[in-house]
């Protein structure tokens, strides 16, 4: 840096003593700001200096402080130049053509300016907000290239936000930042095609999405500290930030891989694939939607024997029913490519079937036909409808292709209505009053057509369900006698293999069942299948094989509540509550007035501790339908809270409207215990025992329902059968935490404490929450044993 004093021979002229006074006082000025900014003082010949600096950074700040500094001193101004560059040191002289240009430069400057050169200007701008000007490019005496010149004039006023901005953009954030996005990106398509092609978990695409996305603002304060021109040391901010940002990001990731729903799209979108929605009914009348419904069902069934073919299940497609919603949104959220939709017109015994198939990515009509047929002549309009869609999606039908698909049919049209009216009740959400209209309609069914095998497979599956409502071991005789009627007309159909495969789980032949729901996903893999197997793995103690067969079923259809609904389940048998509750409130959005749905929920809040969401949620199912499992949860809720009058109350309606369940009157009797009625505890455990014989002689290998009537017997006498029955259970029923948690209340009732205690650790490795043993009265006694203890406060919090 150069500096000269403006008129500074004119005043030696006029005064030389008041010039070199001024002269020393310029100096006293110089001198203390250079050695401020780091400068070193070099050189000076009376008005003129040299000062050298370890940046150009340092050299323009002083050269501003001291302009500032004179501008309260207008009979004193200077010239600065500053140039970069080599210099040559001998003695305390220097020398190079920096120092020549620098001085050059300083007489262009303005009285009280400073004039740079562009290799300053470079370095110095990004650091300093300066208010220059461009003076071009200049020819300077003895320097061979042309040098450009900026003259300065201070700082220039910028806004908080603007310097900020100048600073992010200085240090090149936001360049760093997104490239660090796109990066990002890429990483989380390679995960994302991965999982697609069953290389990957899809809950890692989540997790490595949410973690990359939480990492941005460790990438944001590297990118400030390390960008152009910066830190090359870590800061204090990153010592400390960054290893936390690392910390939250791995936490969100592992909170996101546990519990993220990875089951909307686990697979890609397959070409062959189509959800047939339910045919609108242009008639006025009730009967022309029956028609409109059956018809969609039924299409529903041919094209699902295509090969090749995927279709969305009835369930999933019938969501959908009276909504106006965009082809492309439906296609979305069911997984297919296609969407099959129409319309039916009735008049006199004519009928016009209107079919078209829309392309689900961007709405475009594929195929369309109108059908106008007679009515007597549906199930052609049918096999029609069916082969030209399938030959559109997968090609020229083989002959044996079009014969599975005209299989199977009602003797008549009056029967093929009254069983799609019933199927349709079979596949809402189980209530008493709907299962009772699936049965008179297949029953009636039937009576047109007493051969039809599907009718029998339906009511072996209402039977089902009904066993699920009430539990009366009755129902497993009926299911049985219809599924064998259907397998003896038709054993090769599928509905019949599947009602087959449903009751075998039921009786306990758990090998059979999961034969034939394999052999089902071997033919044609369907989500029901999945379903099927998973709950046959499920009633084994098989919790690994039976998630996955759960995941893969919602994984092909995610628009079906009942695919969830029994993950759900699942997850709650497992005391995995949080997903259990996830995965209903799911459930929830596709069918909003599902009883089972919030009685699942109602009983995960209260294991979960959260006991006013249990008792609303338990509410909220009564109002749906007052079900006997509805009140035994309520009463099951009171029961925790030691309210037993009102645990009493809830028992007692739970009875009443479902009298054949075992654990019901299980349930009372514990309750009136509590209560010191021995005389009610006494004939409650009497009515127990002999439901429970009942079930278990339809199903032998219940092993839960065993252990519940060891329990019975002890308490209430016969202890020699209940010790014996817990063993066998404890023995075949090992992987079932249920069957430990019985074991520790039988051991607990004969005055063996550390046999308990072995008995609950071994049902609370197995999922029994910790809640239901604290809030069990037959345990309290254990609550100073330090084995107990360290039991309870070793468990995560539920």
């Amino acid at each position: 840096m150069v500096t000269d004093m403006v008129g500074f021979a004119a005043s030696m002229d006029a005064d030389q003593d008041d010039a070199v006074a001024l002269l020393d006082h310029c100096h006293g000025i110089l001198q203390p700001t250079v050695a401020k900014h780091s400068g070193e003082w070099k050189d000076d010949a009376g008005d003129r200096t040299l000062t050298i600096f370890p940046s150009a950074v340092h050299a323009v700040e002083c050269a501003l402080d001291i302009h500032g500094q004179l501008k309260a001193e207008p009979h004193l101004k200077l010239r600065i130049g500053i140039d970069i560059g080599e210099i040559l040191v001998a003695g305390s002289h220097i020398y190079g053509d920096t120092v020549n240009i620098a001085s050059f430069i300083e007489r262009l400057a303005d009285p009280g300016g400073l004039v740079i050169t562009e290799a300053v200007f470079e370095s110095a701008h990004h650091h300093i907000n300066l208010q220059f000007v461009d003076l071009g490019e200049k020819m300077l005496k003895n320097v061979a290239h042309g040098v450009r010149l900026y003259a300065l004039t201070g700082l220039r006023q910028r806004s908080r936000l603007g310097s900020l901005a100048s600073g992010l953009m200085v240090r090149r954030v936001p360049h760093i930042t997104g490239a660090y996005l796109a990066a990002s990106w890429a990483v989380v398509e390679v995960a994302e095609w991965l999982a697609n092609n069953g290389l990957l978990d899809y809950r890692w695409v989540y997790a490595v999405s949410v973690g990359l996305l939480s990492l941005i603002p460790s990438v944001l304060l590297i990118a400030y500290a390390h960008g152009a021109h910066g830190r090359e040391r870590l800061t204090g901010a990153e010592r400390f930030g960054v290893p936390l940002n690392l910390l939250l990001a791995a936490m969100l990731m592992t909170m996101v891989y546990e519990r993220a729903d990875v089951l909307p799209r686990a697979t890609p979108i397959q070409a062959a694939s189509v959800a047939v929605l339910p045919f609108i009914n242009l008639n006025s009348d009730e009967g022309g939607a029956d028609f409109g419904l059956g018809l969609s069902e039924e299409l529903v069934n041919a094209l699902a024997k295509v090969p090749g073919l995927y279709v969305a299940s009835r369930t999933s497609s019938s969501m959908f029913i009276g909504k106006n919603q965009d082809p492309r949104d439906i296609a979305r959220k069911l997984g297919v490519a296609t969407i099959l939709e129409g319309s039916v017109r009735k008049q006199d015994n004519q009928v016009r079937v209107t079919a078209q198939l829309i392309d689900g990515r961007n709405n475009y009509h594929l195929w369309s036909e109108t059908f106008d047929r007679e009515l007597v002549d549906i199930f052609r309009i049918q096999e029609s409808i069916a082969r030209s869609v399938a030959t559109e999606l997968v090609g020229v039908l083989q002959p044996d292709v079009v014969v599975v698909i005209s299989e199977a049919q009602a003797a008549t049209v009056e029967a093929y209505d009254f069983y799609v009216q019933g199927l349709g009740y079979l596949r809402q959400a189980p209530t008493q009053d709907s299962l009772d209209n699936a049965r008179k309609l297949f029953e009636r069914t039937l009576v047109e057509d007493p051969g039809y095998a599907q009718a029998y497979a339906a009511l072996c599956e209402v039977a089902l369900e009904r066993f699920i409502l009430d539990r009366s071991a009755s129902l497993i005789d009926e299911a049985r006698s219809r599924c064998y009627k259907a397998l003896s007309l038709d054993g090769g159909l599928r509905d019949v293999r599947f009602a087959l495969g449903q009751l075998y789980r039921y009786t306990g032949d758990y090998e059979e069942s999961a034969k034939i729901f394999r052999e089902l996903l071997d033919t044609q893999p369907t989500a029901n299948a999945w379903v099927g197997l998973g709950e046959t793995n499920a009633a084994q103690g098989m919790a690994k094989a039976a998630e996955q067969s759960f995941e893969n079923a919602v994984r092909m259809e995610p628009g079906n509540w009942r695919h969830r609904m029994a993950l759900a389940e699942f997850l709650y048998s497992q005391a995995r509550y949080e997903e259990s509750l996830e995965a209903l409130r799911r459930v929830l959005e596709l069918s909003p007035d599902n009883p089972r749905a919030h009685l699942v929920m109602a009983a995960s809040y209260d294991y979960l501790g959260d006991l006013d969401a249990s008792i609303k949620a338990n509410l909220k199912a009564i109002e749906l339908e007052p079900t006997r499992g509805a009140y035994r949860d309520l009463g099951l809720t009171y029961y925790s809270l030691a309210d037993f009058e009102k645990a009493a109350d809830a028992f007692q309606q739970a009875v009443e409207l479902g009298g054949r369940d075992h654990v019901v009157w299980g349930n009372l009797a514990a309750t009136y215990r509590m209560l010191g009625n021995d005389g009610g505890a006494a004939a409650a455990y009497a009515r127990a025992i002999e439901l429970a014989i009942e079930l278990l002689e339809r199903n032998p290998r219940d092993w839960v329902t065993l252990s519940n009537l060891a329990v019975y017997n002890v308490m209430s006498g016969d202890t020699a059968a209940g010790i014996e029955r817990i063993k066998t259970a404890v023995a075949e029923g090992s992987r079932l935490a249920g069957v430990h948690y019985d074991d520790a209340l039988i051991q607990m009732q004969l005055g063996r404490p550390e046999q308990a205690l072995a008995a609950l650790e071994r049902s609370v490795a197995l999922g029994t929450p910790v809640r239901m043993i604290t809030t069990e009265p037959t345990f309290h006694g254990l609550e100073n044993n330090d084995r107990f203890r360290n039991l309870i406060e070793n468990q995560p919090e539920e």
